[in-house]
């Protein structure tokens, strides 16, 4: 763990960090922002599929 200067850490372990963020803030607060990921992933698949696509036509034509 990172010393931070504090004479007593707030957690012990990575395990009552997380322990501790179910307890006050739920289950959903380690999901909060997985959304704004799912679209950046899913826009960055997209791209893949356009790519293969693009290069599967050219291929068909000879280019």
């Amino acid at each position: 763990m990172m010393q931070s200067g504090i004479e007593h850490p707030m957690y012990s372990s990575t395990l009552d960090c997380w322990k501790k963020i179910y307890r006050v803030e739920g289950l959903a607060s380690f999901y909060r922002g997985a959304l704004s990921n799912m679209f950046r992933s899913t826009g960055s698949a997209a791209i893949l599929v356009f790519y293969d696509e693009v290069k599967k036509f050219l291929n068909w034509g000879g280019i």
